[in-house]
């Protein structure tokens, strides 16, 4: 299996990103991305009339939390501004520069250490230990890609649809660890109750350790970063952390306040409200429920349009919207019945050893496909088909076959008939009476 179909076996939502990385899926709102995203990420519908779970509950929150506050909070160069107001400047990493477009930046000033980051996204970041062999292309490259995505239709995660993609480059710091060691805070409604610890990071991984507000390790642990096999010592300043977070979180239904401690000193990381996109699963569920009390949600339950209750109960329809539009139509066959299948069926579609009668004909589709197969399911063709193997008396008379319903001539047809589309399923229409036929509906 090729690294591409592994990864859509592991993370089927990526198919979503791929299409909103497109441009294809902005069409769809907020609520409709959100319900057909969370179904692939989770396997399972999302509750937003009653949510329950951690995950679901950031996703209400994504949809019904907007305060302008928070695209100040969110970006990288406007938070320090803003954060220093409350906490003070000596909680901030030095900012060397700010530029809208990589050529702007003069890497002659800066120092032979520094890090790069865009302000309105996740992960355009450049760390530069040795300016001699700093990788210029490759870091031009990375970050001119984080500027030119538009973060918020990735997850829809409202503070940043108005944050304006700059770049700013901040001094270089170290922890002990000869990196830097992530305290992130859980804040519930302004009260910090527990956090978890960002260590031995790499390229594309780290470890994740909760603990509560008593350095007592948690049995919470994330399925896509294990637990660290180091012990992780409480912090010199770990109390001050909490009263920052405390501080920094005032006024939100939840938020992460992150901090770094270097040489004795706190300092402020960022302030995000929705980590992993609230479609981070835990190794065992009940930590997605239980975290999921300690959020108090305002919510005023309005009855969901027509439109929302189809999506709620057959979310493969959003799916068959897109295809109406021609929109999904760019995907595989392979990838569009994985998707198809994990929203109709809430669950992973095994190709590779399908067992179930709905498993085993989506597999037909990919590998049984003889031309006669066109044939026998062609409502006019199959019936000659048919004629010749079981005999003409087993057959509909068929009345006429036309390629326009405006080519029918309807006085040459008796009172009493069916028109079929050759090609579907529902295309048909039964008349009883023609003098009581309503053409403009049939047509």
């Amino acid at each position: 299996m090729s690294n591409f179909l592994s990864m859509i076996k592991e993370h089927p939502e990526k198919i979503l990103f791929g299409l909103t990385k497109l441009g294809i899926a902005n069409v769809l709102s907020d609520k409709v991305y959100l319900k057909l995203l969370y179904r692939l990420a989770m396997g399972k519908k999302l509750n937003l009339e009653n949510p329950k779970t951690f995950n679901e509950k950031l996703q209400w929150i994504k949809l019904n939390d907007r305060k302008d506050i928070y695209t100040i909070m969110v970006d990288k160069y406007e938070a320090k501004k803003y954060v220093a107001n409350l906490i003070g400047d000596e909680h901030i990493v030095p900012t060397l520069g700010v530029w809208e477009n990589f050529d702007d930046i003069d890497f002659e000033k800066l120092p032979n250490q520094f890090v790069l980051k865009c302000t309105h996204d996740s992960g355009g970041l450049v760390i530069c230990k040795d300016k001699q062999s700093l990788d210029m292309k490759k870091a031009k490259k990375k970050i001119n890609k984080s500027l030119k995505t538009k973060f918020f239709y990735r997850g829809r995660e409202w503070p940043y649809k108005n944050v304006s993609p700059r770049i700013i480059a901040e001094e270089y710091i170290e922890d002990l660890s000869g990196g830097l060691i992530d305290y992130k805070f859980f804040s519930y409604n302004g009260n910090v109750k527990h956090l978890f610890v960002c260590s031995d990071r790499k390229e594309h991984d780290l470890c994740m350790d909760f603990f509560d507000l008593n350095w007592n390790h948690l049995d919470l642990e994330r399925r896509s970063h294990p637990n660290s096999t180091k012990e992780l010592k409480k912090p010199e300043h770990f109390d001050e952390m909490v009263e920052l977070a405390t501080t920094l979180s005032r006024d939100t239904v939840f938020s992460r306040i992150d901090f770094y401690e270097v040489n004795g000193k706190v300092y402020f990381g960022e302030i995000t409200f929705f980590p992993g996109s609230g479609l981070d699963r835990f190794t065992d569920d009940k930590w997605d429920e239980e975290l999921g009390k300690l959020i108090e949600l305002d919510i005023k339950n309005k009855k969901s349009s027509n439109v929302f209750k189809v999506i709620k109960e057959h979310p493969e329809k959003t799916l068959f919207g897109l295809t109406k539009l021609g929109i999904a139509n760019v995907l595989s066959d392979k990838v569009y019945l994985k998707l198809l299948y994990r929203l109709a069926m809430g669950k992973k579609l095994d190709l590779e050893n399908p067992k179930t009668f709905n498993e085993k004909l989506q597999w037909l589709k990919l590998n049984d496909r003889k031309d006669i197969y066109t044939t026998m399911v062609d409502k006019y063709e199959a019936k000659k088909y048919v004629v010749n193997l079981i005999g003409e008396e087993h057959i509909v008379p068929t009345l006429g076959v036309w390629d326009c319903f405006d080519d029918i001539d309807f006085d040459k047809l008796p009172n009493q008939f069916v028109l079929k589309c050759t090609h579907d399923s529902g295309g048909i229409i039964v008349c009883k009476d023609k003098s009581k036929f309503d053409f403009k509906a049939a047509k």
